[in-house]
């Protein structure tokens, strides 16, 4: 039996949601995908299941990923899970914010290919 990797990933765009699930399915023998499709749907899942890493996009509507990793500080389920931010977000201050806020990985969507989404799903180290 192999140990399954338990993933959370919280994002609010359809394509990129059809896209992930995509990829999900492609390492299902090794990764368990949970999808939120908002920050609150995200923190409701936080709240109740253990993961071993968290995918989180930074801009949704609502509570967007910023109030993810706030709630992230105090949730004692999921206090010490890796995070890896997945934004079009492309500035110095958003890293620097991010990683302030415990984020372990910061990557810019459009510039991963198929196969780093992958690697990042199955918990793989980018060299980025």
């Amino acid at each position: 039996m192999t140990n399954l990797r338990k993933v959370l990933i919280i994002e609010d765009d359809k394509e990129l949601l059809d896209f992930y699930t995509s990829m999900c399915e492609t390492v299902e023998d090794q990764v368990i995908c949970t999808i939120a499709t908002n920050g609150e749907e995200g923190v409701k899942s936080l709240e109740t299941e253990k993961f071993e890493a968290i995918i989180l996009d930074l801009v949704m509507p609502g509570t967007d990923g910023y109030g993810v990793l706030d709630y992230l500080k105090d949730c004692q389920l999921n206090k010490f899970v890796p995070v890896t931010v997945l934004t079009n977000l492309d500035t110095e201050e958003d890293r620097i914010k991010t990683k302030a806020l415990g984020v372990n990985r910061y990557f810019v969507k459009a510039d991963l290919s198929n196969a780093q989404i992958k690697s990042i799903l199955r918990g793989e180290d980018l060299n980025a």
